[in-house]
């Protein structure tokens, strides 16, 4: 597909240095929301931390209320256009990387997007991903999951008002009553519940997706890139077992669930969760090289001092290691 003839999907650049060397952050939001959602990620304080100081900044917008009001025809939904256009844009992006990589932080649908992405194109071309409530790999079935495999049913819900958008306000208000959604302009998110167009065959695939027999994809679980992967509890049936082993086990990974009363929306409702361990995964190597350096010289020259002085002086004068502040309403694995 030729750029020239992209309609749906398109790309901000938020900051651009052309003489820098690093990756590019990319950011990917979800439902129902727009690249609004990160504004925090690069605001004018944000840009001075050593994460994103020198790098370049996009957001992929796809098609949304908020910035990007264009709702896709049931024709290119059915034709995978939209994801076709996201291929080509995140092509783009790679090619004129320094580095050829990108950094991809990605909530929802859009985390959805990056990991399919990833699968189609391989994973050289990633050089870290922060990964927000979706798994690459979600299983939709009861033998796993237990009833919370009933959750998937919303599909039902949020497709009807991409075909009767009065029913907007419905919808609007049960994410905002019920489940803890804050947006504005809920009126129209209709222009959003596109993606969900399939939804209405939920009844139809509920027993068999339940029972495991479609919607199950292979597990993959041999990334190559770091993954910080951070999820409410209400994110469970977006994610496996094995996915989440894999990351509390894998060096230069980190795996972050948050206390039940973060939602699904967390990214955007309590940004300085997520930027709280994103501003560590994200710093540019050198400088995690340095920080590794000297901690391994200090720890050095605390065993040289200990063993010149005795066990017993070294037991009285060893230093108590200094714990990161605890980051409140989250546990690390």
């Amino acid at each position: 597909m030729p750029m020239d003839a992209i309609r749906y999907v398109q790309v901000a650049s938020l900051r651009k240095r052309l003489r820098t060397q690093l990756s590019p952050v990319v950011f990917l939001h979800g439902f129902p929301d727009s690249p609004d959602m990160f504004q925090a990620y690069h605001s004018p304080e944000e840009r001075n931390e050593s994460w994103l100081k020198e790098r370049n900044v996009y957001a992929i917008a796809l098609p949304n209320r908020q910035t990007n009001p264009i709702v896709p025809s049931l024709a290119d939904l059915m034709a995978d256009t939209l994801y076709k256009e996201f291929t080509v844009q995140m092509d783009a992006l790679i090619k004129e990387s320094p580095s050829g990589k990108l950094i991809l932080v990605a909530h929802d649908w859009g985390a959805a997007y990056a990991w399919r992405y990833i699968k189609d194109k391989g994973d050289a071309c990633i050089e870290r991903m922060v990964a927000l409530s979706v798994a690459p790999s979600p299983r939709f079935d009861i033998w796993e999951h237990g009833v919370r495999a009933l959750g998937w049913s919303y599909r039902m819900l949020f497709s009807i008002p991409y075909y009767i958008p009065a029913s907007s306000r419905a919808l609007g208000w049960a994410l905002t009553h019920i489940a803890g959604y804050e947006g504005s302009d809920l009126r129209h998110l209709s222009k959003d519940c596109y993606h969900y167009w399939d939804g209405i065959a939920w009844p139809f695939l509920a027993p068999l997706t339940l029972l495991g027999l479609v919607q199950k994809p292979e597990e993959r679980l041999d990334f190559t890139f770091p993954i910080l992967f951070i999820r409410a509890p209400m994110d469970r049936f977006a994610t496996t077992e094995a996915f989440e082993d894999m990351l509390a086990r894998r060096a230069g990974c980190r795996l972050i669930i948050l206390s039940p009363e973060c939602n699904h929306w967390f990214p955007a409702q309590q940004s300085e969760l997520v930027l709280w361990e994103l501003r560590s995964f994200l710093a540019p190597e050198v400088e995690v090289k340095k920080s590794v350096r000297a901690g391994a010289q200090s720890e050095s020259k605390a065993r040289r001092k200990t063993s010149s002085a005795g066990e017993s002086a070294a037991a009285a004068g060893k230093k108590k290691k200094k714990s990161k502040p605890q980051q409140p309403a989250a546990t690390r694995h």
